[in-house]
């Protein structure tokens, strides 16, 4: 039993913990907005600095985006 338990341990939660670690440390070292950030979620990356989406919620995006995002919520028909 204990080297079932000492696999279990060495095999599985190491390297769970060490492959959690790395996205805690992706996260906090990468706040800013950048080039891919249309593969993440809106709710996302409206937690990221410089975000075209925060700025849109607070009401200082360039126009061109502003009309953009109202057209997207039109289409959809539902609360944007």
């Amino acid at each position: 039993m204990k080297h079932f338990a000492a696999r279990t341990f060495g095999l599985i939660v190491v390297p769970a913990i060490v492959y959690l670690f790395w996205f805690w440390v992706h996260f906090a070292v990468l706040t800013k907005s950048g080039t891919g950030d249309e593969f993440m979620s809106p709710a996302f990356q409206q937690t990221l600095e410089d975000s075209p989406l925060t700025a849109l919620a607070e009401g200082k995006a360039p126009l061109s985006l502003s009309l953009f995002f109202e057209h997207v919520c039109e289409w959809r028909e539902d609360e944007c």
